[in-house]
């Protein structure tokens, strides 16, 4: 059993993708292309996170910025809005296919796709810069890439086809390899970068390296299920030596790893005060599975939202994002108390 029931179908879409990877059909040839390589920007400073490691281990679909929650449109991957936090009416900030979004300095960072300078009816996918005045959409680096991390003036992200943890330059100049055969699974946290992969035996373990890359120190070997959480200065695994459905934590500050839920828990998010995320229940008829909240340590479980399918938990302004993975590809959007369930607007095709 693994955390993400629908899952292995996500990532059969995003493989399917991998076929038309940097060719796909253009649908706002006016969003001002760069050359399909590295573009050059002035010099700026993009100082600490573009959004927290949780939202952007779950597809980085909002992200609070300035005073606005900048979100998609779609599931997985869409059109980029954006909100006032305290409410309000949201404006369509880019029209596109965007996900996994980093906000700072007036910028969006996100992977996404740019019109090919070659040829207007078709599109390049990479790490895409959107100006947020100006909203045109340039190319940073091409490739096909899951997870985008930006943080102190440097992007992190994983080549989907080659495998490879890298950093570069939010400019894409000093792109560095940091560690091989990293396709998905990384996050920033306490000033280190902490990966989930096989070693040498194909056991899935973690690993902490210092930003600047460098050897990696083993945290945890052998995990279960394919995935890392990371919330409140932790990093959430199932261990495969465990024999009961726990979820443990690896507190970054005390080095040490404990039981935190008695359940295994599905993205897992966090408003710095609680704990969020999804649970299957353990009832037939599925009257327990929903959307939870519960306190720092894992007690004080509290149904928010009795829902039998969710993925991609984010949260921004005090909103809990998520989807469903219905044939529309909506988002939904809840109050943390789960109150005023809705729909995102979409932008039209």
């Amino acid at each position: 059993m693994s955390k993400r029931p629908a899952g292995f179908l996500l990532t059969l879409t995003v493989a399917g993708m991998l076929l038309l990877c940097g060719c796909s059909s253009a649908e706002d040839p006016s969003g001002g292309a760069a050359p399909s390589g590295v573009a050059k920007q002035n010099a700026e400073s993009f100082d600490g996170a573009g959004n927290t490691a949780a939202n952007l281990l779950h597809d980085g679909i909002a992200a609070e910025y300035d005073g606005y929650v900048y979100h998609t449109d779609k599931m997985m991957r869409g059109g980029i809005w954006r909100t006032p936090s305290g409410g309000g009416e949201s404006e369509l900030v880019k029209k596109g296919t965007f996900h996994s979004i980093n906000v700072s300095g007036g910028v969006i960072f996100a992977i996404g796709y740019v019109p090919d300078p070659d040829d207007d009816q078709l599109e390049v996918e990479g790490i895409v810069r959107v100006n947020i005045d100006a909203g045109g959409a340039e190319l940073i680096k091409e490739g096909c890439f899951d997870e985008l991390i930006l943080y102190d003036n440097y992007l992190y992200y994983a080549d989907l086809i080659e495998g490879g943890l890298y950093r570069v330059k939010t400019d894409g100049s000093d792109e560095k390899l940091m560690l091989e055969d990293v396709y998905e699974n990384f996050a920033v946290v306490d000033g280190s970068i902490y990966v989930l992969t096989d070693n040498d035996n194909y056991d899935s373990c973690i690993y902490k390296l210092p930003l600047s890359g460098g050897k990696p120190e083993l945290i945890f070997e052998r995990t279960f299920g394919n995935y890392i959480d990371v919330a409140l200065g932790g990093i959430y695994f199932i261990s495969s030596d465990e024999t009961t459905k726990n979820t443990f934590k690896y507190d970054v500050s005390a080095k040490k790893s404990q039981v935190s839920f008695d359940i295994w828990v599905n993205y897992l998010n966090t408003d710095g005060e609680f704990l969020y995320y999804f649970w299957n229940g353990v009832r037939m008829d599925n009257t327990d599975a929903g959307i939870y909240r519960s306190n720092a340590d894992g007690s004080g479980r509290t149904l928010l939202l009795q829902i039998e399918e969710c993925y991609s938990i984010n949260i921004a302004g005090n909103l809990l994002f998520f989807h469903t993975n219905d044939d529309q590809r909506r988002l939904s959007v809840m109050n943390l108390d789960g109150t005023g369930l809705r729909f995102l607007p979409q932008a039209q095709d």
